[in-house]
């Protein structure tokens, strides 16, 4: 025999209060929190680069020239201006 899915009810008023903001309160609160993701952010680099690199180590260094190499456009750009 099968059974439909399980429903709990509550007892009492229902107390919905929607969305809880979590969200840093102060300045300092953020500031931590921003600290806080960049670490685990940067945490996954070498990860990734190694993922990348065990991909195709030429493609990898072609984009890394070609980035480094696109980074002085705008210098150049400003000297010949």
């Amino acid at each position: 025999m099968m059974h439909g899915p399980t429903i709990a009810y509550e007892k009492g008023p229902r107390r919905n209060k929607g969305p809880v903001d979590e969200s840093p309160k102060g300045l300092r609160a953020r500031i931590d929190l921003v600290r806080k993701q960049l670490r685990g952010t940067l945490a996954g680099i070498p990860q990734v680069l190694q993922l990348v690199w065990d991909a195709s180590r030429p493609l990898t260094l072609l984009l890394a020239v070609s980035t480094i190499l696109a980074g002085f456009i705008p210098a150049i750009q400003a000297y010949m201006a």
